[in-house]
């Protein structure tokens, strides 16, 4: 016994240290001696219980003391080998213990992971089956959405079909009145501001014998349009009298559908310009140079380019063509006695085409093409030449009424021209030009311009207190700010709004275009003090909005500045 308890005793660091089959020589071996330690003391008592049995039986009680001393030497025989038994386990059963009790705490350890893993594992479940809720719950709101734009965009291509077919109409309509107004009563009209003009201190100068020789027709119009022009040449049309002589000859111009002599070029310098090949006139660049209602040609006369403007005119489109002629006897007449250095210079009427307009050829283009091959131009700059065009016209109580970036052209210098930079802009295409009101009602709709630079007062005149739509000096402040914008920023105002009538909405719904970024403000040169007056331009109460000189004097402010 004390041999193999020898044999079996070891160190709990050295079982700590052996394999698996180690392990299981040791657990039998302990379990050997365990069995033996049992035997041991099933026998013990065995014998206690044969002492007590003997007890009720007739032994001597010298066999019983003799029965039990036996009993107490094999009891104590037994108990010694026990004690030796045990303390010859205690080791191994003490490593053996040490290596189970950290089996168990891995074994703990493992189902203690195990739980965190099954726990983890439904929480991920329960946030997948939250995913698929979500996501079917936005599959449901995307056809939600879808079908309603559907039915948004339906409206909206059904509001822009009634736009149209309203428009439509009220363009039928203003042609109806204009032929109206042509054939029985602008000469009419023409004749009664002339003598209020000719004769302000005379009531019954003309009769109505004498109206009617104011007739489209007849030879007394072409006699009183020369006459105004004759009075134009001498006072021209900066003072008050030559500004109601320039209105009253484009209204007489307009309903007798006659020019005076002088608006014509020479027979020779028309054929310089067209010779009989027409080999001399260059067609332009289709996006930059053709307008809605002209066609913009290059030609030469006397060694010099010019520009011809030619109105597109097919008889056969009767609303069209009174448009057409319109334009171009308002242009024409306004062109012929305006001149300033920020004006598109007019040399004259072609006699050989049909509404042909003669200007000088402004090399650069537009203001927006140029900035396009010039991004690093003075902005600023070419704003505030146009602005003294403007300013010059707002002087004489003329509207342009069409203010944009295509309707700027930029020239340059040449050699000894003064000005404050090498290039210059000028305002063009005074179709749309009229009186202000306060001088004299306007009779040109809103279909004639550019919704995207119209004042809301000219797109909805009710809530102005106003019976129809009209251009004015205010109106053409807020274009001018817009133009100022799509010069600044390079886009046109309201290009992210879509289609005209979005764009109707925003502008009636008091939306304005943004201010640029700052790096960008500052490297096209728009201040603080140019964002705060052109906002001060667009106000929506058109009472807010300052003059021309007003605008005028806030650029040449900013240019000073930038030079310091």
């Amino acid at each position: 016994m004390a041999t193999y308890a020898e044999d079996v005793t070891a160190s709990p660091g050295e079982y700590d240290d052996g394999d698996e089959d180690d392990y299981g020589i040791e657990l039998g071996e302990r379990r050997f001696k365990e069995e033996q330690i049992r035997e041991l003391k099933v026998a013990r008592k065995a014998k206690e219980t044969a002492t007590f049995e003997w007890k009720g039986r007739n032994i001597s009680l010298e066999k019983l003391t003799a029965t039990d001393q036996l009993a107490r030497g094999a009891r104590q025989t037994d108990e010694a080998a026990t004690s030796e038994a045990v303390s010859s386990l205690d080791p191994v059963t003490q490593a053996l213990l040490h290596r189970e009790q950290r089996l168990q705490d891995r074994e703990h350890q493992l189902r203690a992971v195990e739980e965190q893993f099954n726990a983890r594992d439904e929480e991920m479940r329960r946030r997948e089956s939250e995913v698929q809720s979500e996501i079917e719950r936005l599959r449901k709101r995307e056809e939600q959405l879808r079908l309603k734009d559907q039915e948004l965009i339906k409206k909206i291509r059904e509001y822009e079909d009634a736009i149209e077919l309203k428009e439509k109409e009220l363009e039928d309509r203003e042609g109806a009145l204009f032929a109206q107004a042509d054939e029985q009563a602008g000469h009419k009209v023409a004749a009664q501001l002339l003598r209020e003009l000719i004769f302000p201190d005379s009531s019954g100068c003309f009769d109505g014998e004498a109206e009617d020789t104011i007739h489209p027709d007849s030879a007394g119009a072409w006699s009183l349009v020369e006459l105004l022009d004759q009075i134009l040449l001498e006072i021209g049309p900066e003072k008050v009298l030559g500004v109601k002589c320039l209105d009253i000859m484009r209204k007489l111009c307009e309903a007798s559908r006659t020019l005076p002599q002088s608006f014509f070029l020479s027979l020779g310098a028309t054929e310089d310009i067209f010779p009989s090949s027409r080999i001399a006139i260059e067609q332009l660049d289709k996006d930059r140079f053709f307008g809605g209602s002209a066609d913009v040609r290059r030609a030469s006369c006397q060694g010099r380019d010019v520009a011809v403007k030619i109105y597109r005119v097919h008889q056969s489109d009767v609303k069209n063509f009174r448009k057409s002629l319109r334009l171009f006897y308002r242009e024409t007449v306004f062109l012929k006695h305006i001149r300033h250095p920020n004006i598109t210079p007019f040399f004259g009427v072609a006699k050989d085409l049909p509404l042909a307009l003669v200007c000088a050829w402004m090399d650069k283009g537009t203001v927006m093409s140029y900035l396009q091959d010039n991004p690093k131009a003075n902005r600023v700059q070419l704003i505030a030449g146009a602005c003294k065009g403007l300013q010059y016209l707002h002087a004489m109580k003329i509207v342009h009424g069409d203010n944009k970036g295509s309707n700027i052209l930029v020239k340059e210098l040449n050699p000894g021209e003064s000005s404050d930079g090498r290039v210059v802009a000028c305002l063009c295409d005074f179709g749309l030009a009229g009186l202000d009101p306060e001088l004299k009602n306007p009779t040109h709709s809103v279909n004639d311009g550019s919704m995207a630079w119209m004042a809301p007062e000219v797109l909805h005149p009710a809530p102005a207190g106003l019976s129809r739509p009209i251009y004015s000096l205010k109106s053409d402040i807020y274009s001018f700010s817009m133009t100022m914008w799509q010069i600044f920023s390079g886009a046109a105002p309201f290009h992210d709004c879509g289609r005209l009538p979005s764009i109707l909405t925003a502008i009636l719904g008091g939306k304005r275009p943004q201010q640029l970024d700052p790096s960008t403000a500052t490297n096209v040169g728009l201040t603080d003090d140019i964002w705060g007056l052109m906002n001060a331009c667009w106000a929506h109460d058109s009472v807010e909005r300052p003059n021309a000189s007003h605008v005028l004097g806030c650029l040449e402010q900013a240019l000073r500045n930038s030079e310091r």
